[in-house]
This record gives structure tokens, C-alpha cells and sequence, in this order.
């Protein structure tokens, strides 16, 4: 491996120029992309963090196909209105209240925008054939046809008397014989049982909100972005709050929701100039003794290097015909931190064999020393990033694909871009050198008294001491955070906490916690002239309304009760005969669902057979539940529901709950985070034993890999963070990071040679080794971490969930890798060495070293990354 980095080294040694020109060559046809074709960015929060192999997949295609609808173009949209003050004052039902809440529906109905990019855009263009969703509102206060319904009718009664045909009652209304569900649309009731008895024309007197929703569907990227466009001109209108005078009116859609995301998302594009910039004011003080010309060259190209790595990743996933994402904005900010690292340490070395005068010698020996060290860091962030390809949240695995990507190509051009560089700038560094070589020998010795003085501490009583509370503290708070952190997710981790949206979360859940409804679409109808068959419906009906979370039978809507009556009706059976076969059969179906104004609503498709019998061929139905335990709870029952639906599978029921694809992401992500975390901790070991070919060494490398990634876990839970796929990705980042402190301290421990660094002293072989190693690796490793916290610190004033936990992430990894590699690794590896040596020195003598720091020394000083 050294051999042929050195073959490497050389080559670049004599070629920087045709190096150059070749990268550049190669560079520009790839990122000719961004000129020939446009950046399409495709966000789509629910289906993007979606498992992609959950069984929410198979019940969207069943509801889509019930409906007509591709499961890839199903919208809904949410508009909820409370009181102006905010839902403090419940909100009086009165005919005006009433009134207003139509000419807002009817409003939306209507609403047509004008637009320079997709021309106008109407609300008809999203409308799909399952009719008007909101027909009970409409039921409760509107006219239909030439009967007055509901509210109006009962008005005109008063006081008069009211009319015995309508029952204004909550949850369910009665209507001219007709049941209409109230709960899905009033949120917050606030009841008058005894409303009759005072001649009042409904139980209800106030309530906290009132519901209203819109199942569209868009086809495509385009129209997505055209219903997007429409959604967001309808949402800056409900933040002008001057719709009504009585409520104000808020709105959820998944494609503001997207919106949202992308806002976010670009804060991070803008933030990394100012990355950029920390970066460059940090490398200008750590590189303050260079020259102001090198400084200026070399610092460019050690920005550029990572930044075209990015920018090169995103062209090639353009080439490949791959949708970008909002969450691809992180890969940037993650490869420059990484990049910026490797330029330290190449810099580190060449500075180091600044006394070979063959410049291809000397780019030899750096790469020969470092080539190494930035190898083993970019395989292990390749292959971190590599398992979240296979991630089960589209939108992760394509973020992890362009990550790894990038990171791959930004080692090529450290060694394309930034090393020729190297040596272009080795004709300006002559006044430097001697600077260099005059002030090296005593800043080394420094620095090995200060190495010296901590490595005492770290092999003493008192320090392994501190090593056992240290790591029983860490361990705990640890196993506590990972006991609290909750499986789940919801779509307002995706977009700004400044953003409205949050308050139309706020009352979705609201809505939620009374009215969360479970569709079931029965692909095999139950045969009612089959008394067995229909009872064996039925007892599955009542199962799912014997849920605790179900509200039972009441609130349930299921046609084929009503419809039993229907025809027990029609036929002059009475109502409480006992079913047998052959008493009940199809026939009067569409007489029912004329009767009952059902049949534009899709509630159940059927067909004739030759003998002109009515055949249904599927229903769908509705138990309603409570959703007050959040989205966890609902995950929970989901899967639940699932169950017994396959104990009952000759029915061929799916349910289908909109929530669902986040309800089997909530349900998935132990198992698949606990999958991944294994196969990328076997990645690492065997990349740590190639470069480490000792079973032991291998071995402790990776148990420190492992307590990284157990302490960040449960770190992460006390900052704020849950089970879900951007903790997952975080963790198989933190395993890649935490693998360049591990695997460096174990490699250079084991491969230590005594004459490496001679002092004029030896009263403890546990000392000298450590203060070596730490006086070649302890500085660099500490400036790397710096580095890379540098690059993410901008990304906390994102207030967005699935950006600042990538940032939380980073600093943890860089605090807890210097923790491992520089006091518990080292501390735990000289346990089982025995103190040695004659010579005992006094408190006032300090180490001294006697001879230059040469290629053959503690290998070349390579830092940590």
C-alpha cells in the first residue's frame, strides 16, 4: 500500500500542470449538466421518508384503484378554521358562522390563479371523481336541490316547533331518515343534550374548529408543481387573516409541507458561504506562518477541492436521470468539512519533508505517509453513507447515494487538485523553509512537554480513575437517552419552525386527536344471502370498532347496516328477524344509494350480470378512532388493524389511513437502523484490519467505533432527537467519522517502534510511547475536529429538525472522537503494559528530543480525521 502510494506521489510530484489540466478536462463534460439541463428539484415529504417495502405501499394502490387514482397523485388538503383569538373563545354556531364557512369552501372550489410559469391554474384541474368530500358539512346547513336541509330548515321552525324529521344531534345527525356524521368537521364540541326540550335546532352551541377537506390528485412533476403553486397562493392568503370577520382559516397540504421543506433547504445553500468563510479565517490562522501568496493559492484550492467534489456528485446524479432533493443541500457542507481535513494533513507532511530537495521526492514521501491516513477516511465515510443507500426512505437513500459520491470524488481531487498545488507552490517557499527548519526543533519539544505531562495523567491511578467515571457517566446518560428516544416522525420535522405551517400542524393534530378515521376498501364483498358469510363481516366489523382507540359502533360509517334495514324495510321483514339464507340480497343497492344521496360518492362500486342481478364488487367503510396518543400510538394501531384484517383474509380488506407510509417508517426504523448499524460496523472492521492487520488491534478499534455510535445515540436523545431515518443516517455518519479516531490511535500504537523519538531519558515505556504518538497525532486530530465543527455551526441557525440534526451530529461524533482517541483508547491500550526503565527524573526536567522527526518516525506524524 505505501509503495504504491509513493508511485502516486511521485507521479503527482512530476506532473502538477498535466495533472491539472487533466482533472479540468475530465471535470468540465460532467458538469456541462447544469448548462444543458435545468435543476429539477423533486421534495415530496410523505412519500420521500416512506418505506418504500412497507404494506402502506399495496393500501394506496388498492385506495387508488378504488377511486381511480395513482397512489403517486393523491393529495389532501386540510383546512381548518378556529376562532380570530387564536382558539381561545370557542366559536358560537350560528347560521352566520354557518355561512361563512360555505363561501369559504366555495371559495376554494373556485379559486383559479394566475401564474407566469404554468399559466392559470383552477382547483377543477386537482378535483377527482370521489366527489365532494365534505357533503356532511353540506348536509348539516346547505340546500340540495329543492329541499332545505339541516340548519336552514330548522331555523324557519323556530320558534314556532321544530321538525320531527331532522335531529341536529352530535355526533350524528338525522336527516330526513338520512344519518350525517358530524365529528369529522367539528372539532371541539361543545354540547346542549337537552336541546330539543328548549326548542334550540341543534345540540351544538360552539366548537373549538371546524374541518374541511379536499382529496385532490396531481400526475407528474409538473402538475405537482402547479397544485404547489396553487396551494402556496392559497396559504399566503389564510396568513392575511382578513377572509372573515368571524374565524381564521389555516391550511396543511403535503405540497406546502414541500415548500416548506425547500425554504429550509436553500437557508442551508446560503449558510454554506458562510461556512466557507469561517473555514478560510481558521485556515488563515493555522496556516499563519505560510507566505501570503502560498496561503492565499493553497487555501483556494483546499475549498475548491471538496466544493467541485459536490458539485460533480450532484451533476453525475443528474446524468444518471436521479431526482435531486432538498436534504442534498447538506452534502456540501458534510464534504467540505472532510475534505478540508485531508488538505490539513497534506499540508501538515509536506512541511514536514520540507528538506528533500527532489520536489517529486517529496510529494513521494507525503503521499507515501498520508496517503494511508486519507484512505482509510474516505473508504470508511464511502461505505458508511453506502449502507444508507439502502435506507428505506427514498429521500435518505438518495441524499446518502450523492454523499458517497461526493466524498469519493473529493479524494480524487485532493490528490488531482489540491497536492499538484502543493508542489506548484513549492517554488515560493524558500524564505519559509528556513523560518520553518530554525523554530522546528523547539515548537517539537514544546509540544512533547505539554504530550508528556497528559500522558502521565492518562497512565496514572488518577486518570484511570477518571477513565471509570468517565465512561460509567457516559455510559449511563447514554443507555437513559436511548430508553427515551421514541420511534416516530412527523412532517414538521421537515420545514422551518418559523414557518405557518407549524400552527396548521398544531390543529391538524387537534383535529387528529378527536376524528382519526381508518378507510377500509373490501375487495371481496361479504355474500349477505350467505348467513355465515355475513356474520363472519360483521364480526370483523365489530372487532375493529372494539379497538380502544375505536368510538365504537356509533361512529362508525359503514353502508351495509343501513342498507340491511333498507331492504328488511322494503321487503316487510322485520327489523329484528333473525338473518338466515337466502334473506337478504344486493337488488336494491342503487334504489338505496339514490335514496340516501350516495350515489356520486363512490361509497360502493357495482355492476349487472347477465341476469341483470346487482353484484357489488367492492365497498369501502369507515371506523372512526381517537388519535390523542400521538403519531407513535397510531403506528401502533395501524399495525394492529393489519393483524386482524389478515385473519379475515376471504374478505380481502385493506385498510388505508393517508399517515400510513410515516406509520410504517415509525414502525421499521429499530430493525432497519439496528440492520444498518451492523453491516456498516462490519464494513469498518474489515477496512480497519486491512490497514491494522492484527486481530486484536482490529478488535479494539471497533469496540471504540461501537461506544462512539452507543454514547451518540443516547447524546442525541437528550438534544432533542427521535428514532426515525435522519437519526438512522446520523448514526451510520458517526460510524464513518468515528472509525479516522479509533482506527488511527490503534495503528500507530501497535506499529510504534521505541526508536522512533529518542529522549535523554526512559522511566516508563507506557509514557514515552503515548507522549510520541500523541505529540504526532494529538494536535492534528484536534485541529481536524475543530475544522469540521467549523463547517456545520452555521447550520443551527437553520431551525429545521432534519438539517441541525446532521449539525448535532457532527459536533457530538468530533467531541466524543477526541474523548476516545485521546484519553479512553489510550488509557485502556497501556493496561496491560508493565511500567519499565532505571532512570527516574526529577520535577524540574522536562523530555528532550535528540533527534529530527524523519519519514521513518512514528509514521510520518499522521493526524486523526
Amino acid at each position: 500500500m505505501v509503495e504504491f502510494m509513493q508511485r502516486v506521489g511521485y507521479f503527482i510530484g512530476s506532473n502538477p500542470l498535466r495533472l491539472l489540466l487533466t482533472t479540468v478536462m475530465i471535470t468540465v463534460p460532467i458538469l456541462s449538466f447544469f448548462i444543458l439541463y435545468p435543476i429539477v428539484i423533486e421534495t415530496d415529504v410523505r412519500r420521500g421518508f416512506a418505506n418504500q417495502k412497507g404494506a402502506s405501499t399495496r393500501e394506496f394502490e388498492l385506495f387508488g384503484e378504488f377511486y381511480n387514482i395513482s397512489m403517486h397523485d393523491l393529495e389532501i388538503l386540510i383546512v381548518i378554521m378556529e376562532s380570530k383569538d387564536g382558539g381561545k373563545t370557542p366559536m358560537k354556531i350560528t347560521p352566520q358562522l354557518c355561512d361563512e364557512v360555505e363561501r369559504l369552501d366555495k371559495y376554494i372550489s373556485s379559486l383559479s390563479l394566475q401564474t407566469e410559469n404554468f399559466g392559470t391554474i383552477h382547483y377543477k384541474d386537482f378535483e377527482t371523481t370521489r366527489g365532494n368530500v365534505n357533503f356532511l358539512f353540506h348536509a348539516f346547513k346547505a340546500r340540495f336541490i329543492t329541499h332545505l336541509w339541516a340548519y336552514d330548515v330548522q331555523n324557519s321552525y323556530l320558534p314556532s316547533g321544530n321538525d320531527s324529521s331532522i335531529v341536529l344531534s352530535y355526533p350524528k345527525a338525522h336527516v330526513y331518515g338520512n344519518e350525517v356524521f358530524l365529528g369529522g368537521h367539528f372539532v371541539g364540541a361543545h354540547l346542549n343534550h337537552n336541546f330539543r326540550n328548549e326548542g334550540l335546532p341543534t345540540a351544538l352551541e360552539a366548537v373549538d374548529a371546524i374541518a374541511l377537506f379536499y382529496l385532490t390528485k396531481a400526475h407528474g412533476y409538473v402538475e405537482k408543481r402547479r397544485l404547489k403553486e396553487w396551494e402556496m397562493n392559497l396559504l399566503r392568503q389564510s396568513q392575511q387573516s382578513n377572509f372573515s370577520s368571524l374565524f381564521d382559516f389555516y391550511l396543511y397540504g403535503d405540497q406546502m409541507a414541500n415548500g416548506e421543506m425547500e425554504r429550509g433547504s436553500a437557508r442551508a445553500i446560503y449558510l454554506l458561504a458562510v461556512g466557507i468563510i469561517l473555514m478560510i479565517l481558521y485556515m488563515a490562522y493555522a496556516w499563519r506562518k505560510i507566505t501570503l501568496k502560498n496561503k492565499i493559492l493553497l487555501i483556494i484550492s483546499a475549498i475548491a477541492s471538496p466544493i467541485l467534489a459536490a458539485l460533480t456528485s450532484f451533476a453525475m446524479i443528474g446524468w444518471l436521470g436521479i431526482p435531486y432533493n432538498s436534504i442534498m443541500s447538506l452534502t456540501p457542507v458534510l464534504v467540505l468539512g472532510i475534505g478540508v481535513d485531508d488538505a490539513f494533513l497534506l499540508l501538515h507532511s509536506w512541511r514536514r519533508n520540507q528538506e528533500e530537495i527532489c520536489v517529486a521526492m517529496r510529494m513521494s514521501n507525503v503521499i507515501g505517509e498520508i496517503g494511508p491516513s486519507i484512505s482509510i477516511t474516505s473508504i470508511t465515510n464511502v461505505l458508511a453513507f453506502g449502507v444508507g443507500i439502502f435506507s428505506p426512505a427514498p429521500m435518505m437513500s438518495t441524499f446518502c447515494l450523492c454523499t458517497a459520491l461526493a466524498v469519493g470524488v473529493d479524494f480524487i481531487f485532493q490528490l488531482a487538485i489540491f497536492t499538484p498545488v502543493l508542489v506548484i507552490s513549492s517554488r515560493w517557499e524558500d524564505s519559509e523553509c528556513r523560518l520553518a527548519s530554525r523554530d522546528n526543533l523547539f515548537m517539537r519539544n514544546k509540544e512533547l512537554s505539554i504530550w508528556w505531562r497528559y500522558t502521565e495523567f492518562v497512565v496514572s491511578n488518577r486518570g484511570r480513575c477518571t477513565l471509570l467515571v468517565v465512561l460509567i457517566s457516559l455510559y449511563l446518560i447514554a443507555a437513559l437517552g436511548i430508553q427515551r428516544m421514541n420511534a416516530t416522525f412527523d412532517p414538521s420535522k421537515t420545514f422551518p419552525y418559523d414557518s405557518p405551517l407549524v400552527d396548521s400542524l398544531r390543529l391538524v393534530n387537534s383535529v387528529y386527536k378527536q376524528y382519526a378515521p381508518i378507510n377500509f376498501i373490501v375487495n371481496r364483498p361479504p355474500n349477505i344471502s350467505d348467513s355465515n358469510d355475513y356474520e363472519c363481516f360483521m364480526k370483523m366489523v365489530e372487532k375493529l370498532e372494539s379497538l380502544p382507540e375505536s368510538y365504537g359502533q356509533e361512529r362508525t360509517l359503514l353502508w351495509l347496516r343501513d342498507y340491511d334495514k333498507y331492504y328488511r324495510t322494503a321487503m316487510n321483514i322485520p327489523l329484528n328477524a333473525t338473518v338466515f339464507d337466502g334473506l337478504l340480497t344486493y337488488e336494491f343497492v342503487p334504489d338505496f344509494l339514490d335514496s340516501k344521496l350516495m350515489a356520486d360518492k363512490n361509497i360502493v362500486r357495482f355492476h349487472y350480470d347477465q341476469s341483470n342481478s346487482v353484484v357489488v364488487d367492492s365497498f369501502a367503510f369507515v371506523v372512526v378512532c381517537r388519535g390523542e396518543q400521538g403519531w407513535h400510538k397510531r403506528a401502533h394501531l395501524t399495525d394492529e388493524i393489519r393483524h386482524l384484517l389478515a385473519t379475515y383474509s376471504s374478505f380481502n380488506t385493506s385498510l388505508f389511513n393517508y399517515d400510513a407510509t410515516i406509520f410504517d417508517l415509525i414502525s421499521t426504523v429499530k430493525v432497519e437502523m439496528a440492520k444498518a448499524v451492523l453491516i456498516t460496523l462490519v464494513c469498518m472492521m474489515c477496512v480497519c484490519f486491512v490497514f491494522i492487520p492484527k486481530i486484536l488491534s482490529t478488535l479494539i478499534a471497533t469496540l471504540s467505533i461501537l461506544s462512539i455510535s452507543f454514547s451518540l445515540l443516547g447524546l442525541l436523545s437528550w438534544w432533542g432527537l427521535d428514532m426515525d431515518p435522519i437519526t438512522m443516517v446520523s448514526i451510520l455518519m458517526a460510524i464513518g467519522f468515528s472509525v479516522d479516531f479509533s482506527a488511527h490511535i490503534c495503528y500507530h500504537f501497535y506499529n510504534y517502534k521505541c526508536h522512533d523519538v529518542q529522549v535523554s531519558y526512559c522511566d516508563d515505556e507506557r509514557v514515552v510511547k503515548l507522549a510520541s504518538i500523541f505529540h504526532s497525532i494529538g494536535k492534528p486530530a484536534i485541529e481536524a475536529a475543530i475544522s469540521t465543527v467549523i463547517c456545520v455551526v452555521p447550520l443551527f441557525a437553520i431551525h429545521v429538525y432534519t438539517i441541525t440534526s446532521f449539525a448535532k451530529t457532527v459536533c457530538l461524533v468530533a467531541s466524543l472522537g477526541i474523548l476516545h482517541g485521546l484519553f479512553i483508547l489510550p488509557a485502556l491500550l497501556t493496561v496491560g503494559m508493565r511500567k519499565s526503565g532505571a532512570y527516574k527524573r526529577t520535577p524540574s526536567q522536562r523530555p528532550i528530543i535528540t533527534s529530527n522527526l524523519t519519514q521513518n518516525s512514528v509514521q510520518a506524524e499522521q493526524p486523526m480525521i
